[in-house]
């Protein structure tokens, strides 16, 4: 199996059970379903993009083009995962005004 794939697997993983801790330091509850859970931080497809561009670099080397197409595929991620969570967060918010 290619060492970028199990390294962007494993930082995937390591983000997934993160949020764990995460959501107990901020809210004091354990939620382990937090490990499955969709959205909030960290992102684990943007650690996946960016091991994947790590590895990548480090391996293949940074004038590689595979390199450069992991980037690009990296940043278009990050940029939506960026985007479309503060968006979603923006409307949660609202919802919950509503709601209260």
């Amino acid at each position: 199996m290619s060492h970028i794939l199990i390294a962007s697997l494993m930082s995937m993983v390591i983000a997934q059970m993160i949020k764990v801790p995460i959501y107990y330091y901020k809210k004091k509850q354990f939620k382990p379903g937090m490990m499955f859970s969709t959205g909030s931080m960290p992102s684990s497809h943007t650690a996946f993009v960016v091991t994947m561009v790590i590895t990548t670099g480090y391996l293949e080397g940074v004038q590689s083009s595979i390199f450069a197409i992991s980037m690009i595929f990296a940043l278009i991620t990050i940029h939506d995962a960026v985007k479309v969570r503060g968006e979603s967060g923006k409307q949660a918010k609202i919802l919950n005004d509503l709601v209260s």
